[in-house]
């Protein structure tokens, strides 16, 4: 029996931390998140920072020149994410709330924008995943109750919002990942459609969404639906259920139709694979999570130019998501590499494309900051420390944010896992019209060469 893990947004009703912070939060957020109510009293204050905890300080690093181009170039290929050639080494977190009840970015009813993107700018993150729902995009001239500080965000349409946070987060040098993560705005279906959305009507609410940023210099990436699960399935055959085939479908579609979009498409798993050559691991899956039908199904949109713009994002979780049965084998966490190898870690040798891990996080205490420390030595070792961490918000009832329950304070243990992981990530800034400059970035693991391998592979074949 496939386990699975809960929603993002699963609440514990009996938690003193609830309690303790009623008066940050407003009732809006109570249908998805923890109920509370703001005091009218609260006043934002600035954003503490957290020195960042690098393996290798900056100034130490050897200096390269910026490439600064008239247009950018984003392709995925020799394994990792390029960008007009460079490796974008990718430092990201998720910042939800455009895909719940309130429609936009959760924590804007008590600090600002720029309080926000100025705590990831000085965490020097590089990218941030946006969820949305299908919902929201089908109705883009829908006035937004948006209940912020920021009375100049009051009245404006969904689609005028979304287009505000990302270039907001463009005046930071933060790239943005738009993630379809639910189709109401309740829950995550197993599916990329169901009984009242159809495929349809997802082209529909992706084409709204491009028609109105594919253009934007910071869109790097779409995310094209979150979490496939359930009955969802790899290369089984089934159209109504596969979804490699699926999202092969949706992507062809969206580049023929948006040739202004230039960025990637990130694909995530499913729970169930096919395989009619190799065996299939045992061990349960994520959401998401499994791409072991990569194997013997890699996604083919057709052409050689589209297929390097494929980016493979699988979801994996520890304790504080679901209890799996392998956390609780006698040689945890050293029983971890092996399977996280199996479901989906393979495929960038496999597929020359690149792996970018779409979520993973935890509270980060006792059993779950066993299992991050081992999911995070894993991904430097294998050069897969491109990731989106799961997330900004604090109001994430499994897994908790980099920030603390008043959108104010930063998580420092966890901030210092993700600094040792990625130290260096690369920045992309718009200097002027038509010019875009790139800061190059750098592994936290000097035996990291994918770079190198990529030129020789092109030396190779010249």
């Amino acid at each position: 029996m496939m386990l699975r893990r809960r929603s993002p947004f699963a609440i514990a009703t009996t938690t003193l931390l609830a309690l303790a912070v009623t008066t940050l939060l407003p009732a809006s957020v109570a249908a998805d998140e923890t109920a509370t109510s703001m005091s009218s009293a609260y006043r934002p204050r600035r954003l503490r920072s957290v020195p960042s905890r690098q393996l290798q300080d900056a100034a130490s690093l050897p200096k390269v020149a910026d490439l600064c181009v008239a247009e950018l170039d984003w392709t995925s290929e020799g394994g990792e994410i390029l960008v007009n050639g460079q490796p974008l080494h990718v430092k990201g977190t998720s910042y939800f709330g455009f895909e719940t009840p309130n429609e936009v970015p959760h924590g804007l009813w008590s600090v600002t924008r720029d309080q926000i993107f100025g705590f990831l700018r000085n965490e020097s993150f590089n990218a941030v995943r946006l969820p949305f729902s299908a919902a929201l995009a089908l109705t883009p001239n829908k006035k937004v109750n948006a209940n912020t500080i920021e009375t100049e965000l009051h009245n404006l349409t969904a689609i005028e919002l979304i287009g505000n946070i990302i270039d907001k987060a463009a005046e930071y040098d933060i790239l943005v990942m738009l993630d379809m993560h639910r189709l109401n705005e309740d829950f995550i279906p197993e599916l990329w459609y169901d009984d009242k959305y159809t495929m349809k009507d997802v082209k529909q609410a992706w084409d709204n969404l491009l028609t109105a940023f594919g253009n934007r210099w910071n869109l790097f990436a779409i995310d094209l639906k979150n979490e496939p699960h359930g009955k969802a399935t790899w290369g089984s055959g089934n159209d109504t259920t596969d979804w490699n085939t699926a999202a092969e479908d949706l992507a062809k579609y969206l580049y023929a139709k948006h040739p202004q979009y230039k960025g990637l498409v990130f694909i995530e798993g499913t729970q169930l694979a096919t395989a009619e050559h190799h065996k299939l691991d045992t061990n349960n899956k994520w959401w998401g999570g499994d791409l072991e039908g990569v194997k013997e199904f890699p996604i083919d949109l057709g052409s050689d130019a589209l297929n390097k713009k494929v980016v493979y994002s699988p979801h994996v979780y520890g304790p504080d998501a679901f209890v799996q049965p392998y956390f609780s084998a006698k040689n945890f966490p050293k029983n971890m590499p092996a399977i996280w190898k199996d479901q989906w870690a393979f495929v960038e040798k496999e597929t020359d494309r690149a792996v970018v891990v779409g979520e993973w996080g935890g509270h980060y205490e006792k059993q779950d900051k066993v299992w991050q420390d081992a999911f995070a030595k894993f991904i430097m070792d294998e050069c897969l420390e491109d990731t989106f961490y799961w997330c900004l918000n604090p109001n994430s009832g499994d897994t908790g944010g980099l920030l603390d329950y008043d959108f104010l304070t930063p998580k420092v243990e966890k901030l210092a896992l993700l600094a040792k992981i990625q130290p260096n990530p690369t920045f992309v800034s718009a200097k002027a019209p038509g010019q875009y400059c790139i800061t190059p970035g750098a592994y936290a693991n000097p035996k990291c060469d994918k770079g190198r391998r990529l030129q020789v592979k092109a030396a190779t074949t010249a």
